[in-house]
């Protein structure tokens, strides 16, 4: 699976997670997100990740990148948001929500019936 894929799969959680939010900035979070997913989302990085430890590091880097540009444009509550998030991925509160999103795509049964890993991008 590409890092970009993860990114925007992240990204595009976060923008749900941030929709439904009380923030008093949402539409402008929402408009930057979708910048973001849309300079990510055409282009592969050419780096392949096949560990689920290397799946919560590209998340954690990711909500770094979208807290740094809250703060820069001074959205205020959707930068602690990302941070409170940021906070209880890097603490390990969410493995398991990360493990059981993209564990089918490490798992045998799902590489058998729907190809070899590089197949698997497409679903």
């Amino acid at each position: 699976m590409d890092k970009n894929k993860i990114q925007v799969n992240e990204l595009n959680r976060l923008y749900d997670e941030i929709y439904y939010s009380n923030n008093n900035d949402v539409e402008q979070a929402l408009e930057l997100i979708s910048n973001l997913i849309s300079e990510k989302e055409y282009e592969e990085s050419g780096i392949e990740v096949n560990d689920l430890s290397d799946i919560i590091h590209i998340a954690i880097e990711t909500l770094e990148e979208i807290s740094e540009i809250f703060d820069s444009e001074g959205l205020i509550d959707s930068y602690n948001f990302v941070v409170e998030k940021l906070e209880s991925l890097q603490n390990g509160e969410l493995d398991n929500v990360i493990e059981e999103e993209y564990s089918k795509f490490f798992d045998d049964d799902f590489i058998d019936e729907y190809g070899d890993k590089s197949e698997i991008e497409d679903y």
